[in-house]
């Protein structure tokens, strides 16, 4: 994509097809917003709790990463066997 965008012609356009066809990019798709959660997730909690991060803050991870698992599983082996 760098080498692309180096070498661009005057008017030329880089088609970037992440969110085209949410169906092909799903997967992709889960992952940003899994990681636009998190970061929130972190922001919002530091600023509640004064930057004291407990095990509270663990749990609510843990519950983030397993949801992103099981989505992510469930989401390939729908487009691998369906």
């Amino acid at each position: 994509m760098l080498k692309k965008s180096l070498t661009l012609k005057e008017g030329e356009i880089i088609s970037f097809p992440l969110f085209s066809d949410a169906k092909d990019n799903m997967l992709d798709i889960v992952v940003v917003m899994t990681a636009l959660v998190t970061l929130v997730v972190t922001f919002v909690y530091g600023i509640v709790n004064k930057m004291q991060f407990d095990k509270t803050l663990a749990y609510i991870f843990a519950f983030i990463y397993a949801v992103f698992i099981i989505a992510c599983t469930v989401i390939a082996c729908k487009d691998a066997y369906f």
